[in-house]
């Protein structure tokens, strides 16, 4: 495999919403087993043992549909992995998703790195002009900024995209890298159902023993039993910043650590002020990151 097709695979592994997803094997955005890609006229079609994507222009999904896609799809992978179509776009753009079992997204054209769009992968097909297929989604670029932002912070850990299955949040769930099941999320959410309310959400989560989502997770769950114990061991990172939030010492407006005899997935929660823009969020995110830092560096070393 070439570096230009792990950046290939690498840009459309983020797409994937893995609460919309049955995917089996690991988070990470390396291709598991064999990677496949096809470059046809209208699309180009990549998958590994995990899932199966499509990557075409809004213009064409507008004309044909997903129709022909799927069997290309069907084709590359022979075999039944979950499918993906991505539809490239000019701006972002949010796109009701069709059958139960497929997702669709858009990607905008300034999502893709320069490298990958002269590229023999995509030069055709953003060479067209990219008609607009859905709903205006300037959250794209709210998000988009942040993991630019933030991604440094977060070595190796991989980001995926969550929308349109959670009624109270949109962003990023970001899982920490090796054999764990800590996740950050980092986005908009709101409390009421019209999203006047809309607000900067932080989450930093792990299952509590024996909730999971696949029977494969068992061993990386029973281990994050003890990396929280460590983290609220006396002198362990969350336990101090729970102290230090008690105490009024760097407090941070709407932050609170949970404590794992809740029985709740969330260990550090956060709900910033509402009506705050993109860019105070953000300011907010950092905060609670650079607060977090000890506990992040501890779970990413698994």
């Amino acid at each position: 495999m070439s570096g230009l097709d792990l950046d290939l695979f690498a840009l459309v592994w983020t797409e994937i919403d893995f609460d919309e997803h049955p995917i089996n094997g690991g988070h990470g955005m390396q291709p598991e087993g064999e990677l496949n890609i096809i470059v046809d006229e209208n699309c180009i079609v990549i998958n590994d043992k995990r899932i199966s994507v499509a990557i075409t222009t809004s213009n064409y999904l507008a004309k044909c549909g997903t129709g022909e896609l799927l069997v290309l799809m069907g084709e590359a992978s022979n075999s039944d992995l979950p499918q993906h179509i991505i539809a490239l776009t000019e701006e972002g753009e949010e796109i009701t998703n069709g059958a139960e079992s497929l997702q669709i997204s858009s990607l905008p054209r300034a999502w893709i790195p320069n490298k990958l769009a002269i590229s023999p992968y995509l030069s055709h097909l953003l060479s067209q002009p990219l008609e607009k297929l859905g709903h205006s989604a300037k959250w794209r670029d709210d998000l988009w900024a942040w993991r630019e932002r933030f991604a440094p912070l977060l070595q190796n850990w991989t980001w995926h995209l969550e929308y349109g299955n959670k009624t109270d949040r949109l962003g990023w769930y970001i899982r920490a890298k090796g054999n764990t099941l800590f996740t950050i999320f980092i986005g908009w959410a709101w409390l009421v159902d019209d999203a006047s309310d809309r607000h900067g959400f932080f989450l930093f989560e792990r299952a509590p023993l024996g909730e999971l989502d696949r029977a494969d997770e068992d061993e990386p769950n029973r281990l994050d039993v003890d990396r929280t114990k460590a983290l609220f061991a006396e002198g362990g990172a969350l336990r101090l910043l729970q102290s230090m939030l008690v105490n009024d010492n760097g407090q941070i407006s709407g932050l609170e650590v949970i404590s794992p005899e809740s029985g709740l997935w969330p260990l550090v929660m956060g709900r910033g002020e509402v009506g705050s823009d993109a860019s105070a969020a953000g300011e907010w995110f950092s905060q609670i990151l650079d607060l977090m830092a000890e506990a992040i560096a501890q779970v990413s070393m698994t």
